[in-house]
C-alpha cells in the first residue's frame, strides 16, 4: 500500500543492497494505474537530466537484480534528490513518485536546472537542506572535506 512521503528524497528502497532501515519499500511504491496519467518519457527525462551530485559503485534493482548500469549515480533539481535508477523503477516496474515530487517536475515544465551549486560546500549546504540520506550525507561530509 502505497503511503505518504515525507521526506525530499525518494528512490533509495528498504530492499536495495545496502538496507536502509528508513528507506521505504519498494513495493509501497508500485502503482500500475499512475503511469496512466503521466507522461513517463518527459518524467524520465527530467529524473535523468538534472545534475549529477555524486557517484559510486554500481547497485542492482531491487526488485529484478538487473545492473543497468556501471556507476550509480545520485541527482538533484535543488528541491528532491534521488538515484540515477529511479527512471529504472518507474517505467519497469511500475513505481510512482510521491505526489510531491511529481508536482515539482510538472511545475517545472519538466525542465530540470543546470547548475545548483558551485564548490563541494555549496553542495553539502544544498544535501543539508534537502535532509538526504545518513549515508550520503557522510559521503558528502568526507568530500568536502578531503578537498
Amino acid at each position: 500500500m502505497m503511503q505518504q512521503w515525507r521526506h525530499s528524497w525518494f528512490g533509495f528502497w528498504r530492499e536495495g543492497s545496502d538496507g536502509c532501515e528508513e528507506c521505504p519499500s519498494v513495493f509501497d511504491w508500485i502503482d500500475p494505474e499512475w503511469k496512466s496519467g503521466v507522461d513517463v518519457d518527459r518524467v524520465v527525462r527530467y529524473l535523468e537530466s538534472s545534475p549529477y551530485v555524486l557517484a559510486t559503485s554500481a547497485d542492482a534493482c531491487a526488485i529484478c537484480r538487473n545492473v543497468e548500469r556501471v556507476a550509480l549515480a545520485y541527482r538533484t533539481d535543488g528541491a528532491w534528490y534521488w538515484p540515477d535508477d529511479l527512471a529504472h523503477y518507474i517505467v519497469q516496474h511500475e513505481v510512482r513518485l510521491p505526489d510531491e515530487f511529481h508536482a515539482r517536475i510538472l511545475g517545472s515544465r519538466y525542465t530540470p536546472p543546470k547548475a545548483l551549486w558551485q564548490d563541494e560546500r555549496g553542495l553539502v549546504d544544498l544535501m543539508k537542506r534537502l535532509n538526504a540520506p545518513p549515508k550520503h550525507m557522510a559521503e558528502l561530509r568526507h568530500l568536502a572535506e578531503n578537498r
